[in-house]
């Protein structure tokens, strides 16, 4: 008895003895197929690659009849009959091949009722109306179940003609609709990088005609550059394998001799195919992920796990050497650092991106921490800082730096340093070091105006101390520090005017210099001249500015969350008004600091206002942390004061209302911004 009658008859005898069974078979296939919309081409090539085949053509032999013939392995009876049935695939799972479920190819449902098979000595048809006819009592009927002797000597000679050109499996699909023509037209090429055998996809349709090629260059022995050709924009990506574990890859598209960044719809992990979860990083990652039965999702298990865990070690891999050598050829470094965490998913959950992140940061750390030293031991350069005072600072206070010299070299290590939780050269450290040595004229410039700036929010009160104790600022006699400073003696002109172009604001400079004593001999005349006042009768440091991100259609909170958002030493504004914890807005700035502030709206600048017990308790908690935002916002303008430390610098009484605590005057920083 020939194959296909043997398993034929097995699978009748079945159908027959439970017609029920059989409809619901049919059902299940449904299902599965719609689980597998719009992946059935993928489903032929997993399947190919599979039976090791290197190419694998489609072809549109006649009107709705498309033949799909590979040159891989022949089909056995096993094959055949882990075909018919579900789940029972001669496949496995860690055994170098992509599929391991054995219900994929019954995806073509979704656009065929009649399927012929030949290959080897398996010549079958699969059809709905054939099995019908052999179980009349069965309401529906599935279509890949039960095989038939060859149907498709109609087709015959295309059949012979592929056989002769070395194809060796050959389908042909008699086709109901136009589903597997679009996938035909949205095909990526993409799809080919992490295949292990498929070299050559041809289409050859009356919508599409394309040859598809990988070409491999091997570079070392865990990296290789691979080609796929056949679009419009030929692409190369340069991908690393994990030598212990076979399976596990990363793909940095590459152009024009180095990395760029993938597109968001090509930054996805494949597990061997792609799926449609996205990587927050712009490359493509493939491992042994669990997915749902159409493989478009990733399930988070042991397994999807412990892949996660090996492409980690991979990225530790390629990080390592970059960081020892100091050299990074081809830009990687450029391309990690793009890499992006959800800000949200501390509510909704972390994705697999997420958890792949954080542990790529985790790992990176471990090696950028070089003797074991903790993350407070290394420092990033600041922008206005010279190389030379970098290393002359952490130099003497024994620190490893990341200056900007790294950057000729290492591309983009300054950002994937910051992403990995380095923080920029701490201010004290900086101001200690100034107190017993004069550095560059520059970085003098670049320290006193990032004092300036911080000092809008307030200074803490080390960092106050340790400015008065550096050598900062050019007098007229030489640099000096102002514990040294003779209150007479003037500021050197170019000196003062390097720092009001530093800080782009003369306003600004003025009120710090008449705040700390400083004497100072230029002259203010903008249009928009800041002159410094007290806020009740006399409202403080007033500033009329235009500010694009400061809308009168926002409420107060939103307005000023974006003035904040607009201070060069802010790095992060989050807005917690929902949380009821005391304060409205939480601000991080670049050196790691957290200030908390509440808005108070008020009809003028000078009116009084209230502030709650539960707000109270927090400034009492944050002192000069915490600041008030008192602000008048109009149809044109907005002024806005702010006030550190409300507890301490402000004359409040307790009224007896609701508990809240009651001012009707304070002093403050002001500023009038046009809207």
């Amino acid at each position: 008895m020939e194959i296909v009658e043997k398993i034929h008859d097995i699978f009748l005898e079945e159908a027959k003895k439970s017609p029920i069974l059989m409809s619901d078979l049919a059902s299940m296939e449904r299902y599965i197929s719609e689980s597998y919309t719009g992946r059935s081409l993928i489903e032929l090539l997993q399947n190919a690659d599979d039976a090791c085949a290197s190419k694998l053509i489609i072809k549109e032999i006649r009107k709705q009849v498309y033949l799909v013939a590979n040159n891989g392995r022949t089909f056995d009876e096993r094959d055949l009959e882990a075909l018919c049935r579900s789940g029972a695939s001669t496949k496995h799972r860690k055994n170098n091949t992509i599929g391991y479920r054995g219900i994929g190819f019954k995806s073509v449902v979704n656009y065929s009722n009649i399927v012929h098979l030949y290959s080897g000595d398996i010549k079958a048809t699969f059809s709905k109306m054939l099995t019908q006819k052999e179980i009349p009592e069965a309401e529906n009927v599935p279509l890949i179940r039960i095989p038939h002797n060859f149907e498709g000597n109609e087709y015959i000679k295309y059949i012979y003609e592929y056989l002769r050109n070395e194809y060796t499996t050959i389908f042909i699909f008699e086709v109901n609709n136009n589903c597997l023509l679009d996938e035909i037209e949205m095909f990526d090429s993409s799809c080919m990088l992490f295949l292990r055998n498929i070299k050559e996809i041809i289409f050859d349709s009356k919508s599409r005609e394309n040859v598809f090629l990988t070409r491999n260059n091997q570079i070392e022995d865990n990296i290789k550059m691979v080609q796929l050709i056949g679009t419009e924009d030929n692409q190369n990506w340069l991908v690393y394998n994990d030598s212990k574990n076979n399976v596990t890859d990363i793909a940095f598209k590459y152009y024009d001799n180095e990395t760029v960044m993938a597109r968001d719809n090509e930054a996805v992990f494949h597990s061997f195919m792609p799926t449609n979860n996205r990587v927050n990083i712009p490359l493509k990652i493939n491992g042994d992920f669990s997915t749902d039965p159409s493989r478009t999702k990733i399930v988070l298990d042991t397994e999807t796990t412990d892949t996660i865990n090996n492409v980690v070690e991979l990225f530790g891999k390629i990080i390592e050497p970059i960081w020892q050598k100091k050299t990074d050829i081809y830009g990687i470094i450029n391309i990690l650092g793009q890499a992006s965490l959800d800000p949200l998913r501390t509510i909704k959950g972390n994705t697999i991106s997420d958890i792949l992140v954080e542990k790529i940061i985790k790992k990176s750390q471990n090696i950028v921490l070089l003797n074991n030293i903790n993350l407070g031991g290394v420092f990033l350069q600041p922008q206005w800082m010279t190389n030379d005072d970098f290393k002359i600072i952490c130099e003497i206070n024994d620190i490893v730096g990341i200056g900007n010299e790294l950057e000729l070299d290492i591309k983009g290590i300054m950002k994937f340093a910051k992403l990995i939780g380095v923080h920029i050269l701490n201010i004290d450290i900086i101001l200690n070091t100034m107190a017993k040595n004069v550095l560059s004229k520059e970085t003098r410039i670049g320290v006193l105006s990032e004092i300036i700036n911080r000092s809008r929010l307030g200074l803490e009160k080390s960092t106050l101390y340790n400015f008065n104790n550096a050598n900062i600022i050019s007098f007229e006699s030489g640099v000096k520090s102002l514990n040294d400073y003779d209150c007479k003696e003037l500021v050197e002109e170019s000196f003062n005017l390097a720092v009001i172009e530093k800080v782009d604001s003369k306003s600004f400079v003025e009120q710090f210099y008449k705040k700390m004593g400083i004497n100072y001999a230029f002259k203010f005349n903008d249009e928009c001249e800041d002159s410094y006042k007290k806020n009740n009768l006399d409202l403080g440091v007033k500033r009329i500015s235009k500010a694009s991100n400061v809308k009168k259609w926002r409420s107060v909170e939103e307005n000023t969350i974006e003035i904040l958002r607009g201070f060069d030493e802010i790095a992060n504004v989050l807005d917690v008004a929902a949380q009821n914890v005391g304060y409205d807005i939480e601000v991080i700035t670049k050196d790691g600091t957290h200030k908390y502030f509440e808005v108070k709206s008020v009809d003028n600048i000078g009116a009084p206002f209230s502030m709650t017990n539960n707000e109270f308790s927090a400034a009492v908690q944050y002192k000069e942390k915490y600041y008030l935002a008192i602000v008048n916002q109009s149809d044109n303008y907005i002024e806005i004061c702010f006030i550190s430390d409300p507890i301490n610098s402000l004359n409040m009484t307790k009224r007896v209302t609701k508990w809240e605590w009651y001012c009707n005057s304070y002093d403050g920083n002001y500023t009038k911004y046009i809207v």
